[in-house]
């Protein structure tokens, strides 16, 4: 299980109704697109600006072999297509899928 929270950089926004992905990703080759591993989705999120971001979990254990880098990525899609686009919220560093009880932190910055 990986648990965390999506934190909004530099601003917080409130927001009615948005659809919030988060994806697991392997993210061991620098040089290759990140191939998504989990996806989960959470619709018509209400978020008022609250310091604590948009709490998630993703209930998913993945086997780690060695020498896989795994990561996190979100977006907070606020016209709802799926896509980032002008207006949504994305994620904008990588985030090390984290240890056991430890809860992992998602910046999103608006496009």
């Amino acid at each position: 299980m990986v648990t965390g929270r999506i934190e909004f950089v530099p601003d917080r926004p409130h927001l009615h109704a948005a659809d919030v992905h988060v994806w697991i990703e392997d993210t061991t080759y620098a040089d290759a697109c990140a191939a998504r591993l989990f996806h989960h989705q959470m619709s018509q999120v209400a978020y008022r600006g609250e310091p604590e971001g948009i709490p998630f979990t993703l209930d998913y254990n993945l086997p780690r072999p060695a020498g896989r880098t795994y990561s996190l990525s979100a977006l907070v899609d606020l016209d709802g297509d799926g896509q980032p686009g002008r207006g949504d919220y994305v994620s904008f560093q990588a985030v090390a899928i984290p240890q056991e009880g430890t809860v992992a932190c998602v910046r999103v910055r608006r496009i």
